[in-house]
């Protein structure tokens, strides 16, 4: 499958979204695309790719308890998994196998990988309460976009500060500031506390978009005149 084939065909699944409309869409699907290619061009199954992912995000949590070097190791994993899971979309739509027990699978085990780079931060230090509210918001962050998909709202264009990349990242630089300053305890919590507000800050702004789309009245046929 070529590239302006893989497009139409995520834009397709996807509600019809172009995805020329956004170069960051653009760019991001064109480096799903090459990454993608040589899992396809070995018949590697989108479920194995999702699993994978799983898994990386699973042993960083071990791995962010042996010291630096290990926080450094889940940092790699960490990337790895958040890649992989873009992944694991690219093969399904370039290989044919895009399914909807394949949509369901990769979207519970995106919610597991979320709470194991929560887990990770828990372990270098972040207090429990602003982990607990990172993983509760997440959860209902992703609960409520499910729920107005299924009565009818388009998932894609909904985009928050508190997405899939933004949970990475800012986890990411949780460990890498404890990496960097092990000893200096406020730095996780710091990063705990950006990240809770982050997460309360998108779950708002989904449910405002949410709101807006949804309650706005159906539009009116025309009516002819006389």
């Amino acid at each position: 499958m070529d590239r302006d084939r893989y497009r139409a065909e995520w834009s397709t699944l996807h509600g019809g979204l172009d995805a020329s409309s956004s170069r960051l869409i653009d760019g991001w699907l064109g480096i799903m695309y090459l990454c993608a290619a040589p899992f396809v061009r070995r018949r590697v199954s989108p479920t194995t790719v999702t699993v994978l992912a799983l898994v990386c995000a699973a042993i960083a949590v071990a791995a962010s308890a042996f010291g630096r070097w290990g926080v450094l190791a889940a940092m790699v994993l960490i990337l790895a998994s958040t890649l992989l899971d873009g992944v694991d979309g690219a093969v399904a739509v370039m290989s044919d196998r895009a399914s909807a027990w394949g949509s369901v699978l990769d979207s519970t085990a995106d919610r597991v990988s979320d709470l194991c780079f929560y887990a990770c931060a828990a372990v270098v230090g972040v207090p429990l309460p602003l982990i607990a509210t990172m993983a509760a918001s997440t959860l209902v962050h992703e609960s409520v976009r499910a729920r107005a998909a299924a009565v009818g709202m388009p998932e894609a264009g909904v985009l928050t500060v508190w997405e899939r990349p933004s949970r990475a990242v800012t986890v990411l630089l949780i460990l890498g500031a404890n990496m960097i300053f092990p000893e200096q305890t406020w730095t996780s919590a710091a990063g705990g506390a950006v990240g809770a507000g982050l997460a309360l800050i998108g779950l708002v702004q989904l449910l405002l978009v949410v709101h807006r789309r949804l309650a706005a009245p159906a539009q009116q046929p025309a009516r002819s005149p006389g």
